[in-house]
């Protein structure tokens, strides 16, 4: 007979491993999904004859787009339109940043006085716990 001792450590190294995954895949691909959501462009108003959509990226010659920088614990890790694949190399508890390094992604972003908010990082970060959510429930049915 096998020591109960024994399998009840094997059990909770197994749990606590098939645990330290799911967060793990949960944290990678929450923070790509929400990065890749700031970046998903728009054409810009210029070719739209105004109209836009709140939470997307206005796209003209796609240097707003392509100067979003991802890093993790400071370093870069990805850089461009498609940078948010570089939240993947993250580890649970290591701090992920996204940020446009374009001049003028504030003004974008917040709008002045001749240019209406886009609010492509504010909008997609109020969905932040809903990808979550979303993961998770995509984790726990074993997908993801």
């Amino acid at each position: 007979m096998a020591d109960p001792l024994t399998f009840a450590a094997e059990i909770e190294n197994w749990a606590g491993d098939e645990c330290r995954q799911a967060v793990t895949a949960l944290v990678r691909q929450s923070a790509q999904d929400l990065i890749a959501a700031c970046n998903t462009p728009q054409p810009s108003v210029e070719k739209t004859g105004g109209s836009f959509e709140i939470g997307k990226v206005p796209v003209r010659d796609g240097y707003l787009r392509n100067s979003l920088v991802v890093e993790v614990n400071g370093a870069v890790v990805a850089t461009g339109g498609e940078a948010a694949v570089g939240a993947g190399q993250a580890e649970v508890g290591d701090f992920i940043e996204a940020s446009w390094s374009a001049t003028y992604a504030p003004y974008i972003e917040y709008g002045t006085g001749r240019i209406a908010p886009r609010y492509f990082v504010s909008a997609n970060v109020e969905l932040w716990p809903s990808i979550v959510e979303t993961n998770a429930a995509a984790i726990l049915r074993g997908g993801a």
